[in-house]
């Protein structure tokens, strides 16, 4: 469009010609019928978030994009992207059809309209014209039908209020994880003060032009190309002066990102810390804004205060975390409004790139998880109920390692929660592995402690709460090497309660107390069960936490597996004698642990019922089954295990195609 590309520019009618003869439709067209086309033509602009089509709407116009981007979805979900010289409306006017999708702004937008009975005419006089519009259409169809051209460009702006936080070598290390995870065209646009003309921590060999938006031609131009310089790590910088008495810079924002999009999948555009007009327009057309906030209380409270403000999907970024800082952090998050996506940690200056010098760090597999989160590509496990069926988990968890399968998400119920969160804390597969074949079935009643008279329980589980103390001590869940949400019941309303906060053991727990075997866990005023009781297979905790790549392991064997292999009758797998119940509780014809047995099997029959409702939503279902043990065979640990990493390698090429 020439200089001053943008949304706001008014075109006169030998201007508008000059436009028009430069888009592939009007290849071939004769001067004098572009003449009367830009005469009867109108010009609109619309802003970002603007519906220019509705689905199923009927057609009036020819819509001829100009400037900006425009997306195409239907019945919501994201076609095509259009850009300058694209056409809206095409097929539908040629074929009297209502609008096949809906078409709404991405970015602010300048649309070249021909009214329905004009076009008619137009193509009755040129055949040129009619065939370049049918070229166009073809060519927009078949966008539509390739996956690769369904995933839109992904705008991500990196913003803080306060200054020093670590925010620029977030924004770097992001890019190169982006090209690291996903290997798509990645641009990094610093929008620096003019000042500040330093190379950064880049190691460029020479210094990059700064870009101005004011005034800007962008027209027919590769911006990146002519102006940026490519990293190392094959990202792309592009450097854009920040000047806050320049008011006109805003309105190039928009035809900037436009100009850009169609190159590259993800774009980062790191802000300085200053909110004006150009800010402010490059916060509303990104689709999701990550702000980075140090835990010192007075950046902490510029944060909070630029929550309130900004516009849009919002994620906050804790940097330079230390050990002191994560004792603080379900203060800072409740104080946050819970949208802390990530930790960092504090790193030394020197180390700017982390994700590139040191990928073992936390920071780095943080940065990378981010990520993966960014781009919808983050996966996530949930390990179910099952008691000794459970320790299958362990098998699971020992080929995702050895496949090198990432995993961004862990959730857990029962001793699907014990599992997830010792390997979430840092303990391998191979260690719990080792933990596993050294259990017996002895080591399951050496925890029993029973309660005369059974109260709320018939024990009082003060020896599984020494157990869980002694393997997650006072560890935190912002400490985790792998963020993990636990799921628990609450006995008094029925709630699922899904627990992220806080220490780890007192939600482990809770998550495995068994309903009349092991008394509730008190926790913020709920009185928490085994979580198996409303999620036996957490899929849904994993979808609600925004991941769409589930794997989910369930192994509690369906009813029909049950029966297959259950003797009838009465089956004793407690073998104790049974006076001291009988003659001190009143018991007659069962003793304590058969009473155990029959409460434990009838909630593994109600969530054998429900297991596999639960697992709905996940893309692959590990069912590691050995119907034909009991649930309270932890001698037969190694075979759970064995089964588990069988039925996942059986399942390797669905796990690497959900994983991408």
């Amino acid at each position: 469009m020439g200089k001053n590309s943008k949304a706001g520019e008014e075109f006169t009618p030998k201007e508008l010609q000059k436009v028009l003869a430069r888009l592939p439709l009007f290849d071939g067209i004769e001067p004098d019928l572009r003449e009367e086309i830009a005469h009867r033509g109108k010009v609109r602009r619309l802003e970002r978030g603007q519906v220019y089509l509705e689905e199923g709407a009927p057609v009036e116009d020819l819509g001829i994009l100009l400037a900006g981007e425009v997306e195409l979805s239907r019945a919501g979900t994201f076609q095509a992207r259009l850009h300058r010289g694209d056409t809206i409306g095409d097929l539908n006017l040629l074929g009297n059809l209502p609008s096949f999708f809906a078409a709404v702004v991405r970015h602010d937008a300048v649309l070249f309209v021909l009214p329905h009975e004009f076009l008619r005419e137009v193509l009755e006089k040129s055949a040129t014209f009619a065939v370049n519009l049918m070229r166009q259409a073809s060519r927009r169809l078949a966008a539509v039908h390739v996956t690769e051209h369904r995933r839109r460009t992904l705008v991500i702006a990196v913003f803080s209020g306060p200054a020093g936080v670590g925010k620029t070598r977030f924004a770097a290390n992001l890019a190169a994880a982006l090209m690291r995870e996903i290997g798509q065209p990645t641009l990094l646009i610093d929008v620096t003060r003019e000042e500040r003309r330093r190379l950064g921590f880049f190691s460029f060999s020479k210094n990059l032009p700064l870009l101005q938006l004011k005034n800007l031609d962008i027209e027919g131009r590769d911006i990146a190309g002519e102006k940026g310089q490519r990293h190392e790590e094959g990202f792309e910088v592009l450097r854009v002066v920040h000047r806050s008495n320049v008011p006109e810079d805003a309105a190039g924002v928009s035809p900037l990102l436009s100009s850009l999009s169609g190159r590259f999948r993800h774009i980062i555009v790191d802000l300085p810390p200053v909110m004006d007009g150009s800010t402010w327009e490059f916060l509303e057309h990104a689709d999701v804004t990550v702000v980075v906030s140090s835990p010192r209380q007075r950046d902490l409270d510029r944060t909070t205060n630029l929550l309130k403000k900004l516009p849009g999907d919002v994620r906050v970024v804790l940097s330079r975390v230390n050990h002191q800082d994560r004792a603080r952090l379900e203060e800072i998050e409740e104080r946050l409004g819970g949208r802390v996506a990530e930790t960092l940690e504090e790193l030394p200056e020197e180390e700017t790139m982390a994700v590139v010098n040191a990928p073992e760090t936390r920071y780095s597999e943080a940065v990378r998880r981010t990520a993966r989160f960014l781009t919808g590509r983050a996966v996530g496990v949930a390990l179910s109920a099952g008691a000794a069926r459970g320790t299958a988990h362990v098998g699971v968890l020992r080929v995702l390692e050895e496949e090198g399968i990432p995993v961004d998400l862990l959730a857990g119920t029962s001793i699907g929660a014990v599992i997830a969160g010792m390997w979430a804390a840092g303990r391998t597969a191979a260690a719990l592995e080792r933990m596993g074949r050294r259990l017996r079935r002895r080591d399951f009643f050496s925890f029993w402690d029973l309660s005369f008279p059974p109260s709320a329980s018939l024990m009082r589980g003060r020896k599984i709460d020494a157990f869980v103390d002694r393997v997650f001590g006072e560890i935190l869940f912002p400490e985790l090497r792998i963020p993990l949400r636990v799921v628990a019941a609450d006995v008094d309303t029925g709630h699922e309660i899904v627990i992220d906060r806080g220490k780890v053991g007192p939600a482990v727990r809770g998550s495995m107390s068994i309903p009349g075997v092991l008394p509730p866990v008190e926790w913020k005023g709920r009185r928490l069960i085994d979580g198996a009781v409303v999620r036996p297979v957490p899929v849904q905790v994993l979808r609600d936490a925004g991941v769409k790549r589930i794997i989910a392991v369930n192994a509690i064997p369906t009813l029909e597996a049950f029966r297959s292999v259950e003797p009838p009758g009465r089956k004793r797998v407690f073998r104790k004698k049974k006076p001291l119940a009988e003659t001190v509780m009143g018991y007659s014809d069962a003793d304590i642990p058969n009473i155990v047995d029959i409460i434990v099997r009838a909630h593994q029959f109600l969530e054998s019922a429900v297991a596999e409702e639960t697992c709905e939503g996940a893309g692959v279902v590990i069912c590691p089954w050995l119907p034909e043990l009991h649930w309270v065979d932890f001698d037969s640990a190694p075979r759970f295990i064995e089964a588990g990493a069988r039925a996942t390698r059986a399942l390797l090429p669905e796990i690497r195609n959900l994983v991408g």
